[in-house]
């Protein structure tokens, strides 16, 4: 059942489109903030947002936290206006809103408009999905060893995290040392460091290692990786590691 989140004051409306939207998993918040905090977490497919006519400095400051976060920026957002303000719904365009409807829509509108919302999220998905892999390469050409390119940031990776370290291509890996490599980041981020992170996780207990080339700095200073997987300079330091295990990679190639 797709999921749908209302974040809005008016606790009236929390009920009329909660009986339009009957078919659906349907949650409402009269808190701004604590919208936005669930949103990040439950992982809705559609949220409505209500907005005060002129200005509403804590709808729009929902709206900049839902488009800024990794998790929820492309998420598709309806706004709910009282009534028609052409100024502030093409500001509010500016900001994010790509949808919009009037509170005194009906049901057929409504159910017309989260149609219309589910069915563009999902070719961006596969778009996504598309871009993303893209950005990946896997090499099994090396023995016993499986090595994971990144060719450019984790941003265009994380909202298809899940499809991409997918069980099945886990369990292809379950014999195999693995090892991920950033070397053509540009940077790294504060952000692509916990994308990072989380794709480590995806291994469970197997110790992963990390070619960083140049961003070991950037790699240590922002995130716990190097309790969590082993960090090399080169791939030549990580195949020399293979047939010495005894030795401690992280002080090995800082050195």
């Amino acid at each position: 059942m797709q999921k749908v989140v209302l974040i809005d004051r008016d606790r009236y409306y929390h009920e009329e489109l909660g009986e339009m939207l009957k078919d659906y998993n349907f949650i409402a918040v009269e808190d701004y903030h604590k919208g936005v905090d669930l949103c990040k977490t439950a992982a809705p497919d559609i949220i409505f947002l209500g907005i005060k006519p002129h200005m509403d400095p804590e709808a729009m400051q929902a709206l900049r936290s839902l488009k800024s976060d990794l998790s929820t920026r492309k998420l598709p957002i309806i706004a709910l206006y009282q009534s028609i303000d052409r100024l502030q719904i093409e500001k509010d365009r500016q900001d994010g809103i790509e949808y919009y409807l009037m509170k005194s829509a009906n049901e057929i509108v409504v159910k017309m408009k989260v149609q219309e919302c589910i069915k563009n999220a999902k070719a961006q998905k596969q778009y996504d999905t598309f871009k993303s892999k893209s950005h990946i390469h896997v090499d099994y050409t090396f023995h016993n060893v499986v090595k994971i390119s990144f060719l450019s940031g984790l941003k265009y990776v994380l909202p298809q995290l899940n499809e991409i370290f997918n069980i099945n291509f886990l369990r292809t890996l379950e014999n195999r040392e693995i090892c991920l490599d950033i070397r053509d980041f540009t940077s790294v981020t504060k952000e692509e460091s916990i994308v990072l992170e989380k794709i480590v996780s995806l291994f469970g207990k197997k110790k992963v290692a990390i070619i960083v080339g140049k961003h070991m700095g950037a790699i240590i200073s922002l995130s716990n990786l190097e309790k969590k997987a082993d960090l090399f300079l080169k791939i030549d330091d990580f195949f020399s590691y293979l047939t010495k295990p005894q030795t401690n990679p992280s002080i090995d190639s800082i050195s």
